[in-house]
């Protein structure tokens, strides 16, 4: 399964926000991972938001490998932002399809270049690691603004029934990533990453 499969899936979804639970039981029925535990951390937000770990384990000398993850996150950021972190990291499931995603010529187009316009260096020259978080992030409000509810909630913005915050607080992602949702962008990023 891919990441624009799951996009997908959730694209239906009219109940929100979607919530980090959901992403995981979605994960595990498609068996793409085994397991998947998160754990939170006492930590400086300023210092480390989320972290993903993938391992491999079994439960005998000849029991199958289970692939597992366990997604941390800081337990001292509001609960949103908690479900918004994980479900970040948890799109890290899908690194070997972002990755693939930045480091083909035809990956590196115009809306990547964009995606990853706060990057210091091209993207190309930019380390990896980086480039795919950014695309996990972005993986992450594909999947938490359905498309089915799209319409919706530019409408209400456009009659003034909805502003940022509240935009943000139905959705139950960071304000901050509003006024990328509500461009004329989004479209364009959210069919590149369905193409993943």
């Amino acid at each position: 399964m891919s990441v624009g499969r799951l996009i997908t899936f959730f694209s239906s979804f009219t109940k929100l926000p979607v919530y980090a639970e959901d992403v995981r039981d979605q994960i595990v029925d498609l068996g793409i991972q085994d397991h998947i535990e998160f754990h939170p951390i006492d930590v400086d937000p300023n210092k480390l938001l989320g972290l993903y770990v993938r391992f491999r384990r079994r439960n005998g000398v000849y029991a199958e490998h289970q692939n597992c993850s366990v997604i941390f996150y800081n337990a001292n950021v509001d609960s949103d932002e908690q479900n918004f972190i994980c479900i970040k990291e948890l799109m890290h499931v899908f690194d070997e399809h972002l990755h693939a995603a930045v480091t083909t010529a035809d990956g590196l187009d115009a809306h990547l270049s964009y995606l990853f316009k706060n990057v210091s260096e091209a993207p190309i020259e930019a380390k990896l690691s980086g480039i795919v978080d950014r695309a996990a992030e972005w993986a992450a409000m594909a999947v938490m603004f359905p498309e089915d509810v799209r319409q919706d909630f530019m409408s209400a913005l456009a009659e003034r029934r909805l502003d940022y915050a509240a935009f943000a607080a139905a959705l139950g992602i960071p304000q901050i990533y509003v006024s990328e949702l509500v461009s004329d962008r989004w479209e364009s990023f959210r069919k590149m990453l369905l193409a993943l």
